[in-house]
């Protein structure tokens, strides 16, 4: 049976890195180039990627579109990417200046235009609307395509190449300098020989800065030693060290190449892999996708969904979904990977039962109670106790995390069953048929039922039992006034190998090894949802939980992962790369608002998105092609419009969007659609006339996008 479970609660905080989903993209995936040197997110939600050997990418999560030579790009090598205060995408070239992209085609501003050179290695927008550009021959300030300022000289002396710069917590401006090391504006030279580590000769120039919540000044240097090492600055005492972060993470290699501080205030180092380091301790990140060979770590960017992207060197780009998954195994104290029951006492603690005993969670932590065998079924009692069935129908009751074997029937009849009643009894079901309840550690027979194989039992509003068979028709029994009866609806002859009963909507949901069932209360009509109908990831259902807070049901499948219907939509969420990982048996969202998912390959917390995903429409087809319009005019004699659109969030995946559309102005079409995965629409014989096209989109957590609107 089903002891998956749904509580009232308010929203979970945020979790610590946990399991990384990630994936790499290459050129063989539309990538322009393998040498990856800048990350930008732009304010409608696209990802651009500038590349050393191949140009721009532009990524919505389903394509790449890729702009070089031929799009008017000046030179192939970026190397940093900004968005002025108009909009427009500003490039940094190697070679070529700056190249401004504006939506329909590039502007190139060069020496020409006032630059101390056309090597670019940084774009600053600025609080007044100016860019400072860092080049290899100095600073300057661009304003309405003309730099108006230049600085090619500090202190009498050449600045040549800057990499960065950084106003400090005591408003000294500091510029990272490939001859000079990290200068003062006035020509000063900090002091990065600690005493107590690397010399400044090991560690030559300053690649870039960041700055942390407490004022202090994060750099990272080319460093020729064999430690992971950066250097920190306190503006206040004007103090410097290095910190070694090799000392406490295991495999990491030498240097760092990029600094970063977060929203949370880690820091982020990466060079060969990328650590990351808490307040506390520094942790390997990139240990969490073995798959990723980290040969040369160029960056890492955090976008608006808190997704990590890593630019590698000569391997193209990562993406990393640190957030949303956190995984418990064998190696966190479960006693097997397979979880298959999951419910939560009056004091927060999460019972896990496995395959191969019984553990709970308390404070983070695993704490394994009973071993050895398969939980069968689990019940948290109206006094917190927490009841459960072991082997040869043993039952165990469990207070705090002592535990104890409870005889609640005798003459060697098992408790093959147990589950909560409407009014919070403890029922159970027997190995010799009989429907019961236990009270006072007794079990008290209530009814005979017919010897089958019952897998899932549900007490309805109304008081009535509802019993769910496995591989026998009828498969659906209902026992109420002290009668059993086998249902006979329409359409539920379909039905069999129940799994799982759930009360949702005025109905009783059945997941079955064929789909997912609906009987109504008064109609009695029977509604079935398949893979073919285009409504789940996978017909096997094993778990079904109607959550009071989101007013949906969660539904565990049989390695399509975890769907969430909300009376009118289901949306798929995908647990990770493994079979394993997508067969859900049971489900719990805990009194702190928590989701929970007992998988195959362990325990799952998910922490869903808190960002809405974006819109765009890529393109019409109506005679001709046009390429992300703002309006279309085309011929009265046009048979056939077709629009493309495209959600954009990474997190969800181009495979988990979903989309509603109308054609206002068109009569047959002026009602928005129901959502569905298609990102495109075919309206055909559209008379003459003035209309609007809307579309909107939905990730996989519900959350919905603005309406995009097409004028046609």
């Amino acid at each position: 049976m089903d002891e998956s479970t749904m509580n009232h609660a308010a929203p979970s905080q945020k979790k610590a890195f946990g399991h990384i989903l990630g994936q790499q993209y290459t050129v063989f995936d539309g990538l322009a180039g393998m040498y990856v040197e800048a990350i930008y997110q732009d304010r409608h939600g696209l990802l651009w990627i500038g590349t050393t050997d191949g140009g721009i990418s532009r990524f919505d999560g389903a394509h790449f579109d890729t702009f070089g030579l031929s799009d008017g790009l000046p030179h192939l090598s970026i190397t940093a990417i900004e968005e002025d205060a108009d909009g427009r995408l500003l490039f940094g070239t190697f070679g070529g200046g700056i190249a401004a992209y504006d939506g329909r085609g590039f502007q190139v501003y060069t020496t020409e235009h006032g630059l101390p050179s056309n090597d670019i290695f940084g774009l600053q927008p600025q609080a007044d609307g100016s860019v400072r550009v860092l080049t290899s021959a100095g600073v300057g300030r661009f304003v309405e395509g003309r730099c108006v300022e230049c600085m090619t000289e500090l202190a009498g002396k050449p600045l040549g190449l800057v990499y960065d710069m950084a106003t400090d917590s005591a408003g000294t401006t500091w510029l990272a300098t490939q001859r000079r090391g990290v200068l003062s504006m006035d020509g000063q030279r900090m002091n990065t020989d600690s005493g107590d580590g690397p010399d400044a000769t090991q560690l030559q120039w300053p690649w870039n800065f960041a700055q942390d919540t407490a004022g202090n000044l994060w750099i990272g240097f080319r460093y020729v030693g064999t430690e992971v090492v950066v250097g920190r600055y306190e503006p206040a005492s004007q103090h410097f060290e290095t910190i070694r972060a090799d000392e406490e993470v295991e495999g990491a290699e030498v240097g760092t190449r990029h600094v970063r501080v977060d929203d949370c205030d880690r820091i982020w180092l990466s060079r060969r892999g990328v650590v990351v380091y808490d307040g506390e301790k520094w942790h390997p990140f990139s240990a969490g996708l073995p798959d990723v060979q980290f040969s040369d770590t160029r960056l890492t960017y955090e976008d608006s969904e808190g997704n990590i992207w890593v630019g590698l060197w000569g391997g193209g780009l990562i993406f990393c979904d640190p957030i949303s998954i956190q995984l418990y195994d064998k190696k966190d104290g479960l006693p097997d990977n397979e979880v298959r029951r999951l419910r939560e006492d009056q004091e927060g603690r999460i019972w896990i039962g496995t395959t191969g005993g019984l553990a709970c969670l308390e404070d983070h932590r695993i704490h394994p109670v009973e071993v050895g065998y398969t939980v069968l079924s689990m019940v948290v009692d109206r006094q917190g106790q927490v009841w459960s069935v072991g082997p040869e129908g043993q039952v165990f009751k469990s207070v705090g995390r002592e535990t104890q074997a409870i005889a609640v029937i005798a003459g060697g009849v098992e408790i093959k069953m147990l589950f909560q009643g409407r009014e919070g009894h403890l029922l159970a079901c027997t190995s010799e048929w009989q429907l019961g309840r236990i009270e006072a550690n007794r079990f008290i027979a209530i009814e005979d039922l017919p010897p089958q194989g019952y897998r899932a039992v549900l007490q309805d509003r109304e008081g009535s039992f509802w019993l769910g068979l496995y591989g026998i028709r009828p498969a659906l029994y209902n026992y109420k006034d002290g009668h059993l009866r086998a249902c006979d609806m329409a359409g539920i002859e379909a039905v069999g190998y129940v799994n799982a009963l759930c009360e949702y909507q005025d109905a009783i949901w059945m997941g079955t090894a064929h789909g997912l069932f609906a009987v109504d209360y008064q109609s009695k009509e029977v509604r079935q949802f398949t893979v073919d109908q285009g409504d789940l990831s996978a017909n096997g259902i094993l778990a079904l939980v109607a959550d009071p807070q989101q007013e949906c049901l969660w539904i565990g499948t049989c390695g399509g992962g975890v769907l969430k219907y909300d009376g009118r939509t289901f949306q798929s969420i995908r647990l990770g790369k493994s079979a394993l990982e997508n067969i859900v048996d049971a489900i719990l969202r805990d009194s702190q608002g928590q989701l929970w998912f007992g998988t195959r390959a362990g325990l799952i917390a998910y922490q869903p998105g808190e960002t809405p995903p974006r819109i765009r429409i890529r393109q019409v087809v109506a005679g001709r092609t046009f390429g992300e319009p703002q309006s279309v005019s085309c011929p009265d004699s046009t048979p056939e419009i077709q629009f493309h659109f495209q959600g954009i969030s990474f997190r969800s995946g181009a495979e988990q969007m979903r989309y509603s559309h109308r054609l206002v102005g068109y009569g047959p079409a002026e009602e928005w659609s129901a959502f569905a995965p298609a990102n495109r629409v075919t309206y055909q014989d559209v008379p003459a006339g003035l209309f609007h096209f809307e579309v909107r989109t939905m990730d996989r957590d519900g959350l919905m996008s603005d309406v995009a609107r097409l004028e046609m």
